[in-house]
């Protein structure tokens, strides 16, 4: 039981154990705090409630004396209450007098006037909030009585701001200056509490400019942390969306298909019937479609080939409503053997059971690329059938339009750059260790990966051809099973085609590779959960996601500034209108005054922008609204159109604006033409004359031998580091020579890669990606969010582990392999010096301030991952003729 009882007051649990504290003190015998801190008592004996108390009192009697018509509730209560707390006997009292002079209806106040919205402008200083009150007064009592309004709320608090900041002034020349107060009082806050018009215009002036700059610096900084709050929530949001979406692609894979790994033919074949036995139990009857790729064989393990033709010929054999396709060997590399791969494949097909009588085509539209000559239009293909006996009217696939024309529909033919690549893990994703560095150009396409891989349209054709019109009845399914999965072109078609299908439709894809099997688990969830969160295939009992981020759980946006004079800008820039600056720039009075305040407009917001709103203050003639491609500003019923603010995210490469400094360039004449370690063309820059050259003491230049001016763009590949692999740094591997080996080091969002052949920043490539899959991650690196007011998406990069790309001792590419001249002097073939030039010179030279060593860079499992190291330009270079430019 506390020995004292307290009311409902603010701080009240503070006070509570203040309170209890000195209870304990006094029951214990220490209470001579009275001695040792006087200043603690009489602040003890100072906390109450009283004023608060009065108040509500006060409001309680008026209102339990009065009916209900002429009682004070709500704004009127709360404004009575604000009066008697905030206001000093003065002010009250002028209050009282001055309606009591003309009546309360007579006034200028409305009830709402001391609301809350305000009521921090009263308690600025009680001189102020008094000095406000007689303002009003003297100014209402000028007016005629027949001119007189109420006062509104901006008019309030305009007037409350006006005698703070007289006040204001007030203390600071007495502060300053030996001035008398009773001369301030008389020249200055009297004549203000009288409204004289002079001082009124100079307050007003004083405070409209203090609030210009100072609306456009609150309302840029709300605009800041608004974008950044919704540019979370957004990715919020999406990553929401995503997970879901990921979710219904690995409830699709596991109820509707089955990934089987295999080292030997009988754990293939033990695998689909246990898969199949399943899944027929709910099934009346099934049928088989078999699907074996083997238009390049060299890409197959003798084991691998013999244990996919006997599960070929286990299923067929199992009932006659199976059948199979195969795609007949198109490429091998020795010239003149492929009649006799196409007779070993034919006769292994047949030892197992097989019969190949039928024949088709799987036909494409054209070439995407001419320079192509491995990959035909027209793939040749055959019917795999059982030896059993079966009649034609019992047949399942006597209608399927493949079946019946031998040809299908004709396929896209897939690009090279679109094709997909069986990569290792990089990383332990369980411990987040590194377990191997990315796969060498070894892995790259070759002959046979090409022609293997006929991608997903030409895969959907094939399906198309087979699974229409067929001749099923109850509750039939179809078992596709793809014997030789690869990289799953004809899971991506089944995924695609499954909700067309009015039957069960399961998929089995087959491989002696466990990468394969484990890349697949990694890709194919994330392919999957990508085209259906934007809408592109269809997954039961998941509906399509919506996404746009719903309007109701994002802040709403700050409005913009209310500005007297000054135009408002959508990126909040204060622009001062033309006449404005044709008026005053040259005014003979207030020019240098109005100059000195344009100098500060730039220092605090930057200098004036060059694309500034000619449009702004027109009105859109045709239909009364802003042109939507502008952006919007509307305020107080009036129209204007507002460029669009440029998003920081979206920002351009930086590159574009630098060039080289014009002190590196330099006459041919005086740098010397001969001489050169290395003379090479460029030929990706496509300008006659331009050439690299290397000098001893390792001097790098640029040359223009042609008649004609070389503008070189920044992104322009200079030259490479031939072939090479890729070692993983560890505890115990040998250390790295920096001046031959390049690590991949992101330090940041802003570092340089070539994605696609296009130079671009780390920042850009990651947010191109985010639009797509929300959750990504940068191969070796440990990203971390880091917004920032100018890009709400920023992220910083700390490197996890050191990948070294080592270049190979003495291969130097394409010129090594046909016989050229190591290093490309005096070879035909430019490209293969420029191919390897990076490597004759230490790394250290190239990041200059003209080039750098920049990784090109692609999209994997494990995230953006590297491809090879390069030296790019990275600024531009515009060279005359007769000139070269150092790079060093």
């Amino acid at each position: 039981m506390m020995p004292f009882s307290l009311g409902y007051f603010k701080a009240k649990t503070r006070v509570t154990v203040l309170m209890a504290m000195l209870a304990l003190a006094r029951d214990i015998g220490c209470d001579n705090y009275a001695e040792v801190h006087p200043d603690l008592l009489s602040t003890v004996r100072c906390i109450h409630a009283k004023r608060m108390l009065v108040a509500s009192k006060k409001v309680n009697d008026h209102n339990s004396r009065n009916s209900k018509s002429g009682q004070l509730l709500s704004q009127k209560a709360q404004s009575v209450r604000n009066i008697m707390q905030h206001f000093d006997k003065e002010a009250r009292e002028a209050l009282i007098a001055y309606t009591i002079e003309i009546g309360h209806e007579n006034t200028g106040w409305f009830k709402c006037n001391a609301g809350p919205v305000w009521q921090a402008r009263g308690k600025v200083t009680k001189e102020s909030n008094r000095l406000m009150v007689q303002h009003q007064v003297h100014c209402h009592r000028k007016i005629l009585p027949s001119m007189r309004r109420k006062i509104d709320k901006a008019q309030m608090e305009a007037s409350a701001e006006e005698a703070a900041f007289v006040m204001s002034v007030r203390e600071e020349v007495l502060a300053l200056m030996p001035v008398s107060p009773d001369l301030l009082e008389e020249k200055w806050v009297g004549m203000f509490r009288h409204g004289d018009p002079s001082v009124l215009l100079e307050v007003q002036s004083a405070i409209m400019n203090r609030d210009c700059t100072n609306a456009c610096r609150v309302a840029k900084a709300k605009m800041s942390s608004y974008e950044l709050q919704v540019h979370h929530t957004k990715l919020q949001y999406r990553v929401k969306v995503y997970e879901e979406s990921l979710k219904a692609a690995r409830v699709f894979i596991n109820d509707n298909c089955k990934v089987i790994t295999y080292t030997q033919s009988d754990d293939l074949l033990r695998s689909i019937q246990s898969f199949m036995s399943d899944k027929t139990e709910r099934l009346k009857l099934d049928a088989c479609l078999v699907f074996l790729n083997w238009s390049a064989p060299s890409t197959l393990k003798a084991n691998a080939r013999a244990a996919q033709s006997s599960g070929a010929s286990f299923i067929l054999s199992q009932s006659a409503r199976s059948v199979g396709l195969l795609l007949e060997p198109e490429f091998t590399y020795k010239k003149g053997e492929l009649w006799m791969l196409e007779g070993s494949t034919m006769k292994q097909l047949a030892h197992h059971g097989i019969s190949l009588d039928k024949s088709f085509s799987l036909q494409f539209k054209e070439k995407v690329d001419q320079r192509d000559n491995m990959r035909p239009l027209n793939y040749r293909g055959r019917f795999m059938e059982g030896l059993s006996t079966k009649s034609n009217k019992e047949f399942t696939w006597k209608n399927a339009p493949l079946w019946r024309e031998g040809r299908t529909e004709l396929a896209t033919q897939l690009h090279t750059k679109d094709m997909v690549m069986i990569e290792t893990p990089l990383e332990d994703q369980s411990r987040g260790v590194a377990i191997s560095a990315p796969e060498g150009e070894e892995h790259l396409f070759g002959g046979a990966r090409k022609v293997e891989q006929i991608g997903q349209n030409a895969c959907e054709k094939l399906l198309l051809g087979m699974m229409t019109d067929l001749q099923m009845t109850g509750r039939s399914g179809v078992f596709i099973v793809d014997l030789n999965m690869s990289v799953g072109n004809m899971f991506d078609a089944f995924a695609n085609l499954k909700s067309t299908w009015n039957m069960p439709v399961f998929y089995i894809g087959c491989t002696d590779d466990f990468q394969t099997a484990e890349w697949f688990g990694m890709q194919k969830p994330e392919l999957l959960g990508r085209l259906h969160m934007e809408g592109n295939i269809t997954i039961p009992g998941f509906p399509k996601p919506v996404l746009e981020c719903p309007s109701d759980i994002l802040e709403k946006e700050p409005e913009p500034p209310r500005l007297n004079l000054m135009i408002p800008r959508s990126d909040f820039y204060p622009m001062i209108p033309q006449n404005l600056l044709q008026e005053y720039g040259s005014h003979e009075q207030f020019g240098d005054e109005f100059k000195s305040f344009l100098d500060q407009l730039v220092e605090e917001f930057g200098p004036i922008p060059q694309d500034s709103d000619k449009e702004t203050g027109k009105e859109d003639k045709e239909n009364g609204k802003d042109k939507e491609k502008d952006g919007q500003n509307n305020k107080d019923g009036e129209n204007r159109t507002v460029r669009k603010r440029k998003n920081a995210q979206n920002g351009n490469d930086a590159t574009k604006k630098l060039k080289v400094d014009t002190n590196k360039i330099k006459t041919i004449e005086s740098v010397g033409a001969g001489g050169a370690l290395l003379e090479m063309p460029l030929i990706n820059a496509k300008i006659e004359g331009v050439q690299l050259h290397l000098k001893p003491q390792n001097r790098p230049y640029l040359f223009n031998t042609g008649n004609q001016e070389a503008s070189l763009k920044a992104g322009l590949i200079l030259c490479g580091y031939g072939k090479g692999k890729w070692r993983l740094a560890d505890a115990q591997s040998q250390e790295a020579n920096p001046r031959t080996e390049v690590l991949f080091n992101l330090t940041g969002p802003d570092d340089f890669v070539l994605f696609n052949g296009h130079l671009k920043t780390v920042f850009e490539v990651v947010q191109a990606q985010m639009q797509k899959v929300p959750k990504v991650k940068v191969a070796y690196h440990v990203m971390a969010e880091d917004p920032d007011q100018k890009r709400p998406g920023n992220f910083n990069l700390k490197r996890s582990h050191d990948v070294w790309w080592v270049p190979v001792s003495g291969g130097v590419g394409v010129a090594q392999e046909e016989g050229g001249d190591d290093e490309g002097n005096g070879s035909s073939n430019g490209t293969a010096g420029q191919q390897n030039a990076a490597k004759l010179i230490p790394n250290t030279v190239w990041n200059s301030h003209a080039t750098k060593i920049v990784f090109s860079v692609k999209w994997g499992v494990s995230g953006l991952m590297p491809i090879r190291p390069q030296v790019v330009l990275i600024r531009e270079v515009n060279l005359p003729p007769a000139r070269c430019c150092e790079l060093f």
